[in-house]
């Protein structure tokens, strides 16, 4: 890949995006090249996060003509030039090309300053809720992580870790965007919940309807949600449930976890989010068992209590004080 001279560290990232990003769309990468640019965006998320940046422009913005861009990039003329809607940026060194809407011309997207940031986290056990400047309300779940940053043009929050429900304001020249990983949840304003645990983002809609999308710049999927329905992100791929399952989702928010006929490894792995210390299943058999019931998260430790009544199950402390559920049959 060629290398870029004259950038600095914080901006290395963005030149090298912009450079595969052209080729991309001119469609001059030989195979070795996309097996290289494969390993770029892996190798760091900052890497990502640009191509990412370029993808939501180039939807935005008319695409150049190819035969014009290939005339741009052959061209000897490598000095920075200012250009118009409908033309490429160039940059100085090696090839360096972004596709330009209006005014990201002026103010690009990734140069833009936010008028409102802020972080947000809650301890295991922990919910809250925040009322945003823009009259949109976040409800956050027990160990969540997230950090927010509205500009002018748009409002952004990324999901660390957790679960949080989304209830937006609906304003359609500045789109919120929810970022979890390679995952990202495009909404003007709805109701929606968003978790993400590990390699795994999941999306649930309460009303208004938003857009999903998850993979690497160069081969996402995409997919509408609409009230009532659910979808999961997993190893960049979607998969969607039934509308049963909205609800069961979202039932934290009143203070209960519902479960629908699901094993008891995942019944003690949900109560583990809210106990501070985690309850684990180590024989087989007990954590195929399948359960159906509502525990409360307002005590959770009293709802673990109660699990020997809905199950044929002890409930055993460890010295460490974790527990460990074994069978009773």
């Amino acid at each position: 890949m060629p290398k870029h001279d004259n950038a600095t560290p914080s901006n290395l990232p963005r030149e090298q995006a912009l450079d595969w990003f052209a080729r991309e769309q001119l469609g001059t990468l030989a195979p070795h090249e996309q097996r290289e640019r494969d390993a770029w965006l892996a190798r760091d998320p900052a890497n990502e996060r640009e191509y990412r940046s370029l993808q939501q422009v180039w939807h935005v913005a008319d695409h150049l003509p190819k035969d014009e861009m290939r005339a741009i990039m052959d061209s000897p003329d490598h000095g920075a030039r200012r250009i118009t809607r409908r033309h490429l940026l160039m940059g100085t060194g090696a090839t360096f090309a972004a596709v330009a809407a209006g005014a990201w011309v002026s103010r690009p997207m990734w140069a833009e300053s936010p008028v409102f940031t802020q972080r947000l986290l809650t301890a295991r056990g922990e919910r809250k809720q925040v009322e945003l400047p823009d009259g949109s309300r976040l409800d956050l779940n027990t160990d969540t992580e997230l950090s927010i940053a509205f500009y002018e043009s748009h409002r952004s929050v990324d999901l660390l870790r957790g679960e949080a429900l989304f209830a937006v304001h609906a304003d359609k020249n500045r789109p919120f965007a929810v970022e979890a990983g390679s995952t990202q949840v495009l909404v003007t304003g709805t109701q929606f919940n968003v978790r993400r645990q590990a390699d795994e983002v999941t999306v649930a809609v309460r009303e208004g309807s938003v857009q999903l999308s998850t993979g690497p710049w160069w081969r996402r999927e995409r997919a509408l949600l609409r009230a009532g329905q659910l979808s999961s992100a997993l190893h960049n791929s979607l998969v969607q449930f039934d509308k049963d399952r909205v609800e069961a989702m979202t039932a934290w928010q009143q203070g209960r976890i519902v479960f629908r006929d699901v094993p008891l490894s995942l019944v003690a792995s949900e109560l583990s989010r809210y106990l501070a210390q985690p309850v684990r299943v180590t024989d087989p058999r007990v954590a195929k068992l399948r359960i159906s019931g509502t525990l409360s998260i307002e005590e959770p430790t009293a709802a673990l209590a109660i699990l020997p009544d809905i199950a044929p199950v002890k409930v055993a402390r460890e010295a460490d004080g974790s527990a460990l559920l074994i069978a009773d049959f």
